[in-house]
Parts: C-alpha cells; sequence; structure tokens
C-alpha cells in the first residue's frame, strides 16, 4: 500500500503551505470566480451535521456557552445545523480518523452550516454597521460612503446579489439613472476604479449594480426598499456544504477551541496559515497584552484557558499544532478553504468546503462519492468546485435546492 508523504502523526509538525488558487476570496478580487461557476445540483438531501453542533447564530458561542453578540433572524427551524448527507459522512470518516490517530485528543465542533440568504442578508447587514464604526462614520451616509463601506463589509461577509435580468430590478436601475447627482457620483466611483480613466458603460452599470446590492443588503441608501428578488445559487454556505467550525482539545478537564482568533474577527491574525510565521509570535503578544492590546483577542485567549500576560512559545506551538491538524486532516480528506491574508480581513481560518466525496487520509485513495457526481469530478459548491477545477467547473450544490430542501422537509426559517 502506498501512503500519502504526509501521514497523521505527523500534522502537528507539517508547515500549512497554501497553494495561490486555495483563496477564494484571493480569487474573487481578480474575477468573479466561483460566482461565474455553473450550478447542476444532484438534489442530494440535508441531514443534520453529525458531530457536535454550537449554532453560532443561534447565540451558542464557540465555548458552548451563550451569547447575543451574533444572533442573527433566518435560521433553521429547531436552531440546527443541516449539511448535505455526503458532507455528514465526510465529517464522520473526520471524527473516526481524529480518534484513530489522535486518541480522543482532539474534536471538530461545527458553528455554522447551511446558510438562508436571509440570514446571510442580515450577516451583512450587521457587517456593514461594524464597518461604520470602524471608519468612525454617523449621521446620513453618502452614495460614496455607502458603496466604500458596503465593500469594506463585503470583504467579511459577502451581500447577496439581486437577479439581475429582471424586471423588478431594471425598474430600479431606471428609476436611479434619472437621479443625475446619483449616477454622477456612481461615475465618479466607477473613474477611481479605473484610477483616472474613463470607464465604459459596462463598468458604471457594475459599480450601479454592487451599490444596488449593498443598498438592498445593508438596508440603507436609495435602494434599500427596492423589492427585488436574489441570487443565493452561488452563495457559498447556500448550498448546506460550507461548514465554519474549530477544532478543540481538553484542557483542565473542558473542551475549548484552539485557534489564533475567535470566529468572524476581523484581522490578521484570522489568516489560515497566521501562525506559521515565526515573526507573528511577538505582535501576536502585543495583540493581547500591554497598552494597546485588543480586547476581544485578550478574552479569547484567556478563555481558551492561556495567560495572556506571559504567553510563551509552547503556547503558540499548542495553537499552531491543533490548526495544522485541522487544516491537513481536512485536506487529505478532499476538502478546500477559504483564508486570505491580507490588513482588511485576513481571512477565515475556520471556513472549509466540501465535496460529496472523501479520501483515505493515509493513501489518497477515493473512499466514497456520492453516485452520480463522477462526471464532475472534483465537485461541490461553486467555491469548492472553482478551487479545484477552475470556472470551468460544474458545481452539483447550489442554493436553491437546498433552500428548497429545508422548506419542504425541515419546516423551513424561524422568522
Amino acid at each position: 500500500m502506498k501512503l500519502l508523504s504526509t501521514q497523521p502523526e505527523d500534522y502537528p509538525e507539517t508547515p500549512i503551505t497554501r497553494e495561490k488558487n486555495q483563496n477564494t476570496g484571493q480569487l474573487w478580487w481578480a474575477d468573479d470566480g466561483f460566482q461565474k461557476v455553473e450550478v447542476r445540483d444532484c438534489g442530494e438531501r440535508l441531514t443534520q451535521f453529525p458531530l457536535t453542533q454550537e449554532p453560532l447564530y443561534d447565540g451558542v458561542d464557540e465555548f458552548g456557552g451563550r451569547e447575543t453578540r451574533r444572533v442573527l433572524g433566518g435560521g433553521v427551524k429547531g436552531k440546527i445545523l443541516l449539511v448535505r448527507t455526503s458532507v455528514a459522512r465526510q465529517f464522520e470518516q473526520a471524527d473516526e480518523d481524529l480518534y484513530r490517530h489522535f486518541g480522543g485528543d482532539y474534536r471538530y465542533v461545527g458553528h455554522d452550516t447551511f446558510r438562508h440568504y436571509r440570514r446571510q442578508m442580515s450577516a451583512y447587514e450587521g457587517d456593514f454597521e461594524a464597518a461604520k464604526k470602524r471608519y468612525k462614520v454617523e449621521g446620513e451616509l453618502t452614495t460614496e460612503q455607502i458603496y466604500l463601506i458596503g465593500k469594506a463589509a463585503s470583504q467579511i461577509c459577502s451581500w447577496v446579489p439581486p437577479h439581475r435580468d429582471t424586471q423588478e430590478y431594471n425598474l430600479v436601475v431606471t428609476e436611479l439613472r434619472r437621479n443625475r447627482e446619483f449616477i454622477s457620483t456612481i461615475e465618479t466611483i466607477a473613474q477611481q476604479a479605473k484610477l483616472g480613466q474613463d470607464p465604459t458603460p459596462e463598468e458604471v452599470s457594475q459599480i450601479l449594480f454592487e451599490y444596488i446590492a449593498i443598498s438592498a443588503n445593508a438596508k440603507t441608501g436609495l435602494a434599500k426598499y427596492a423589492e427585488l428578488t436574489f441570487n443565493y445559487e452561488n452563495n457559498p454556505h447556500a448550498g448546506a456544504s460550507a461548514v465554519d467550525g474549530l477544532l478543540q482539545k481538553k484542557r483542565n478537564g473542558k473542551w475549548v477551541p484552539l485557534a489564533a482568533s475567535p470566529m468572524d474577527y476581523v484581522g490578521v491574525e484570522s489568516a489560515l496559515d497566521y501562525l506559521e510565521n515565526d515573526k507573528n509570535f511577538d505582535s501576536y503578544r502585543k495583540r493581547i497584552s500591554g497598552a494597546e492590546h485588543d480586547p476581544l483577542l485578550r478574552t479569547w485567549v484567556t478563555r481558551m484557558g492561556f495567560d495572556p500576560d506571559n504567553f510563551s512559545w509552547q503556547d503558540w506551538k499548542i495553537l499552531r499544532g491543533a490548526k495544522r491538524i485541522h487544516y491537513h486532516l481536512f485536506n487529505h480528506l478532499g476538502a478546500t478553504f477559504y483564508s486570505g491574508e491580507n490588513p482588511a480581513d485576513g481571512g477565515e481560518h475556520w471556513h472549509s468546503e466540501h465535496g460529496p466525496y472523501y479520501h483515505d487520509i493515509r493513501t489518497g485513495e477515493q473512499l466514497y462519492r456520492r453516485q452520480g457526481t463522477e462526471v464532475f469530478q472534483y465537485t461541490g459548491n461553486p467555491g469548492h468546485t472553482f478551487q479545484k477545477m477552475g470556472a470551468s467547473g460544474v458545481a452539483v450544490y447550489g442554493g436553491k435546492c437546498a433552500h428548497d430542501r429545508v422548506e419542504e422537509e425541515w419546516g423551513g426559517i424561524e422568522e
């Protein structure tokens, strides 16, 4: 039996080295990326996430406690986490592999899976308000402020785009184009995006589309009351195969998550490979202790069971080892990740995407594949498919089918 070069026992000591295309966020800014991937949904049913569930947006934090900071509307009735059945099988395999190779020292906890488009819009609205505070913008916003804050917010949680080829959207565009002052601002933004060069009509239309999306999602500006239909087919979480979660380990008799930052944290500490750069150690210590520390990071480190005022190199290695296990385990199973590393947001070390298949983590042999998806090769939701197959790939997990399944088989969402 031929073994892979990296075996599970080596995970804690094996650095995370991301390939260039393993960064949905970076590809998103290069082009429309996964938004252009074709979806041919395989119709696979949804089931409950099979491992420990702590639904973050229903008021359960990463330590299993109650909190209200991130409670969002639009959750599945019963406050449960749903995934496609093949994705559930992959996580059951991951749980077996964790136990087999690490003796029960670690467990994976799911915090968010299928996300209804209404919850996605609610999350974006919250991120928009947070971005306003971050940039210290108060009072009634100008068109340019709405656009720029909206773009910054979308680096954290993407908006749900409206359908463009509809009568409702065209009516909104027609009405907005009658406002010459508004359109002049949109044209100026488009010109700035081209570094002073005159934009094409198509480029102006794209800026206008983005403004309408921001306004409708954030419920501010000239399109906040627009009656639009939304396109969630290619949204990462809408297809029920993207999972947000963290690896946990027992410390002082309690299961605690191990990561450089909490979920949804905005900063370079949220990059998937942040812990791989030893130069970050000293800056991390300053971020959790001292006169200019970040209170959220300091609290996070304390709750994990570390002393933020005496955070050691050994503590750093504990966090790094756990993140390496998390990454290599799911990478070898066949998953992909979304995590950038840039000053604007840092990415999402907690976010992974999964296909209708998984591999043996020792040999790379495919252990399971849902019948009928062979022709699409390394497929999944549009984000996973895009990273594995490029823009020409075909996704088998789309948002519409998953939304229909939730409505028909799981009672819909809570208002």
